[in-house]
This record gives structure tokens, C-alpha cells and sequence, in this order.
């Protein structure tokens, strides 16, 4: 059933993009008059036909691809009443249209699609600055959590992203801010920091973005407490404690612990504290509810502190474990620069293996340094694909909070979320050309490449996830296929292009032994593609295929 349920979903991925890919073709010829033969779904015998015109439209029995059979593409011998009607009458600038029309339509698939979520989305989110990291451009101009951004240079800014996405275009060029902070007005200034950061679609390839060091989440109220001689730590409170409630009022952020305690008085806090559990071979903590009471005052004074900069937990012989790292352990300074949120050490750390950083450490109250060592090594991601990445080996306590969702007027809602899928569609798009490019120069392993067993395990994990998971899987799909057939292969599209290019440059047609040569070097190549990404399949699937025939 597993298989079945795999083989559907891969055809009902690919059956509708190569639908829609032939089709341009066919809409495209049949524009310029081309007599089409046959509209074809899948490769191999046929299992369905359907002939109401000149064209015959037929289902195949493999899912892989499609064809649109033109008069004169294979210079096979012409009926003479189809003079004039053969893709070869036709002028170059026309045929070039017809072989771009099928890759052009997978490219611009993903805009509709990334426009209709965009405009399903219940909301967006807030330009609400959650955190801000010390001794960065946006601590030092003064911006605080809380503050709303209006604007950035006198343009509107309306959700987290668009603010986002001016920093981090904007590295070393000076930008002015007006932001609302509780009802009053305030113009700030503020340079964002060149840094490198790795590309969220292409990990192997770093690049240079402005930073300022803030975020939209804030951090939740869970607690490091560094003196054990401390009130929070005499009132029996622990690292990793979450406060919920303060005197039965509910509490999500920081703030919300912090303007509670600040009331005069003696206070109850309901605790939730994570421990491990001694029944089981992972590393399972269950969360048990404590109560407990504290004098009022500020946390500070209190010994309480966020856990944001606190390791929740290191992996044995790890670069972290080798450098002394400890569960517990807060890290106040990398590389002599002061931070406030795990996220940026992560990053910073993540940037590139075997480069010595310096980390500042407090444990216990006491302050010290230790030398970490990052290493690359690979491991197997998403899909079974093999990748290098670099490795730490510690992680933080999973409690940031995001804003609430904020809903905008329909006309800009529309407008930005056309905007956006056409923003994204070209990122995804030029992300994916550089990709084949840098697999081309061995900077991509080529393993990584995946076929049609791939293509079917993305599908059903997409699946698994929801309709709109599917729908975002099938555009990205599109896209490759786009991006794919576009490449100067004999028998793809791209390779009829250079075809017409070749014809453009002598002036004239090929002649028919030159393009039987073109034709075979094109088959070979495209079963040796086929014989290489199969393989990669098999190696990538091979016990699930074992076990799949051996059931």
C-alpha cells in the first residue's frame, strides 16, 4: 500500500506540470499554425487515447514526461497538404517561441501559486521588534523590543519582512528609521553590519547581508539562574524552569514575567520544570507543574535572567563537547563580541568549518573562555541527500514567541502579495540556475541529485503535510523542470534552442546528416542522465526498494 500510495502521489506531482509544460508547447504551435500530430502524457504504451481533431491526445503508461508531436520535427516525410504547417517552415524567431513556450509556463507557475497562499495566509506579521541583540547597529541607535518600524527612509514598511528585507539589501549604507514606541514618534539612525550569512536554499554558497541585530520573536520566560545564592535560586527555581503563570495570570514573554514581579508584594508562580525521564534509551524530559513563591522586585536583583543564551544540551564528542561545553553553560561573548540570543552564535559559528572561534562563558557564576573548532562533515538530509554541513554539536531551549498575526487592507494585501510571489518565483528561480551551475563546477556534489524515486518520496512527504505543503512542492518542482529543460542538451528544449541558435549562425538549415548527429549525441546523453540519477536513487532508496520487493 506504502508503494501504491507513493506511486499516486508522484503522478499526481508530476502528471499535472508536465501537462501544463506540453501544453505551452501545443498552444504555442498550434498559435503559429504547426500541425501537432499527437499530445502525449507520459512515455511507453498507451493507455488511453482520444482523437477529436487532426490531433491525437494519448495517456502513456510511465509518468516521467510528455511530447507534443510536430510535423516536421524529426524530418520524417511530410504529407503535402501539410506544406507550409511544419515547425521547420516556420521562421526561427516562431520556432524558438514554440521550444520556450513548455519551460516558460513551468517558470511562472509558482506566481499564481505563491499569490493564492499569500492570499490565504490568516495574517501577517508585525514590523514588532521582538528582541535586539547588544553591541549591534540597532542597540546602539536605540531601538528597543517593542518599538514598531513606520518607516525606513520615508517608504512604509508594513510587515516584518519587508523590514527584513530592506536591511539586509542595505550593508554599510546609513538608514533612517521612524518607529511608534507606545503612541509616540522617534526617528533613529543606524548603519546595518556587513556579515556572512549562508543562502537558505544553496547552504554551500555564503553571502553578504546587513544586519542590525534584531528579531521578530521574542524570547519566552524560561529561566537561567546563574547564583545559587540568589532569591530566584533560595526560592528553589532552576535553569530551564518556565514560568506560566504569575499570582494565576497567564505570562508568554519575558516582559510579561517582569512587569509581574515588578508589583509589590510576595508572588506565586506556577513553574513547569523539564526533567529526564529514566525508562527510555533517548534523551526524553517530561515537564512537571511546580509552585513556588518570590519576593517582588526586578530580575536582575532577583538573579533571574533569560535562558536565550543558555546551552539546553551538548552531544557527546562534539566540537562543542571537545571544547569544554556544558549543558547549562550561558554564553556571553564570541570572539570578543557581546551577544544576547543563541540564533546569532549559531549563525556566526555555522558560517564556515575549521575557522577557531572564542567563546566567553559563565557556569556556576564563574566567568572563563574556551576555544571551539566547528567541523564539516556530511550527513544525509531531507530525501536521503547527501550534503556537508557544519557541525557544533550543542543546541538552546526552543522558546521563542512570535507576535500575533495582523490582517491588511484587502488592495494592499493584493498588491504585496503579487509583488512577493513575483519576487520570490525569480529568487527561487535564479537560486536553482546557480545550483546547476555550481554542480557543473563541482561545487554541489553531485550526489545530491535525486530522479524519479526522489522526486516520488518529496511528493509523499508533501503530501503527509497538508495540501498546502503539496501545492508549495509542486512550484518548486515546476521550477526545476523549467531550469532543467532549458540546458543546451540535444532532445531537451534547451538543446532545440541551440538548435535554432546554430541555424541563426549558418544562416540556414542544418543539414539532415548534421542533425541525426545532434539527435543521436542528444539520445545518449539524456539515457546517460537518466542511467546517472537512477543510480542515485538506488544508492539513495536501496533498503527501502529491497524491502519493498522482498514483501
Amino acid at each position: 500500500m506504502d508503494a501504491l500510495r507513493i506511486i499516486f502521489y508522484f503522478t499526481l506531482l508530476i502528471g499535472p506540470l508536465v501537462l501544463f509544460h506540453e501544453l505551452g508547447h501545443f498552444l504555442a504551435a498550434r498559435y503559429f499554425g504547426v500541425k501537432c500530430t499527437e499530445f502525449a502524457i507520459g512515455f511507453g504504451p498507451r493507455i488511453f487515447s482520444w482523437k477529436p481533431g487532426e490531433t491525437e491526445f494519448t495517456f502513456r503508461i510511465l509518468p516521467l514526461g510528455g511530447f507534443v508531436r510536430m510535423v516536421g520535427e524529426h524530418d520524417e516525410s511530410q504529407d503535402p497538404r501539410d506544406k507550409g504547417r511544419a515547425v521547420t517552415d516556420k521562421p526561427l524567431w516562431q520556432r524558438a517561441v514554440i521550444f520556450v513556450a513548455g519551460p516558460l509556463v513551468n517558470l511562472v507557475i509558482p506566481i499564481p501559486v505563491f499569490f493564492v497562499f499569500l492570499m490565504m495566509a490568516p495574517g501577517v506579521l508585525p514590523p514588532v521588534i521582538g528582541s535586539v541583540e547588544p553591541d549591534f547597529p540597532a542597540a546602539q541607535a536605540g531601538l528597543e523590543p517593542g518599538d514598531r518600524v513606520i518607516s525606513i527612509d520615508g517608504k512604509a514598511i508594513d510587515t516584518f519582512e519587508q523590514f527584513q528585507r530592506r536591511v539586509s539589501k542595505s550593508a554599510g549604507e546609513e538608514l533612517t528609521l521612524v518607529v511608534d514606541r507606545q503612541g509616540a514618534t522617534h526617528s533613529l539612525s543606524m548603519t546595518p553590519n556587513a556579515v556572512a550569512q549562508r543562502h537558505p536554499i544553496l547552504p554551500m554558497r555564503i553571502r553578504e547581508r546587513g544586519l542590525v541585530g534584531v528579531h521578530l520573536t521574542q524570547y519566552g520566560p524560561v529561566l537561567h539562574v546563574a547564583d545559587e545564592h540568589s532569591p530566584a535560586a533560595q526560592a528553589g527555581l532552576r535553569h530551564f524552569d518556565t514560568i506560566v503563570s504569575v499570582d494565576g495570570q497567564p505570562v508568554r514573554l519575558w516582559s510579561d514575567v517582569r512587569a509581574a514581579l515588578r508589583q509589590p508584594g510576595v508572588h506565586e508562580l506556577l513553574v513547569m520544570r523539564p526533567e529526564r525521564t529514566t525508562d527510555t534509551w533517548a534523551d526524553v524530559r517530561l515537564r512537571h507543574p511546580l509552585r513556588m513563591k518570590i519576593e517582588s522586585g526586578d530580575l536582575e536583583d532577583l538573579g533571574l535572567e533569560t535562558a536565550q543564551q543558555t546551552i539546553w544540551s551538548v552531544t557527546p564528542g562534539s566540537p562543542a563537547a571537545q571544547a569544554g561545553l556544558q549543558a547549562g553553560d550561558r554564553i556571553l561573548r564570541i570572539d570578543d563580541r557581546e551577544q544576547g540570543e543563541m540564533s546569532w552564535i549559531l549563525s556566526q559559528l555555522s558560517v564556515g568549518a575549521d575557522t577557531e572561534h572564542t567563546l566567553s562563558v559563565e557556569r556556576s557564576g564563574e566567568l572563563f573562555d574556551v576555544k571551539i573548532l566547528p567541523e564539516s562533515r556530511n550527513v544525509v538530509a531531507e530525501f536521503r541527500s547527501a550534503r556537508e554541513e557544519v557541525f557544533i554539536g550543542f543546541k538552546p531551549y526552543p522558546a521563542m514567541q512570535y507576535p500575533a498575526l495582523e490582517e491588511l487592507p484587502v488592495g494592499k494585501k493584493v498588491t504585496m502579495s503579487l509583488v512577493s510571489s513575483v519576487r520570490d518565483t525569480f529568487s527561487v528561480i535564479s537560486s536553482l540556475v546557480m545550483g546547476v551551475a555550481m554542480l557543473f563546477t563541482g561545487q554541489v556534489d553531485s550526489n545530491s541529485v535525486g530522479g524519479p524515486l526522489m522526486i516520488a518520496d518529496v511528493a509523499s512527504q508533501a503530501a503527509r503535510d497538508g495540501v498546502h505543503r503539496f501545492i508549495g512542492i509542486m512550484a518548486l518542482i515546476s521550477v526545476n523542470l523549467g531550469v532543467l529543460n532549458l540546458l543546451p542538451i540535444p532532445g531537451l528544449d534547451g538543446g532545440q534552442l541551440a538548435v535554432v541558435g546554430l541555424e541563426a549562425v549558418n544562416r540556414g538549415p542544418l543539414s539532415s546528416r548534421t542533425r541525426q548527429i545532434i539527435h543521436f549525441v542528444g539520445l545518449v546523453m539524456l539515457l546517460l542522465l537518466m542511467l546517472f540519477v537512477f543510480k542515485n536513487d538506488i544508492e539513495r532508496y536501496w533498503r527501502s526498494v529491497a524491502d519493498w520487493l522482498n514483501a
